[in-house]
């Protein structure tokens, strides 16, 4: 689980950087569904 998490968090993490520096909406989506996945 921890493992999980930490791979999941980063792979949110730099999906929603780099959405984020591309479009601000974009993100909000990507991080919802993450969270729900999680």
């Amino acid at each position: 689980f921890g493992v999980a998490f930490l791979s999941s968090g980063s792979v949110a993490f730099f999906f929603h950087f780099r959405h984020r520096k591309r479009k601000k909406k974009s993100a909000s989506p990507v991080l919802t569904q993450t969270t729900a996945a999680t």
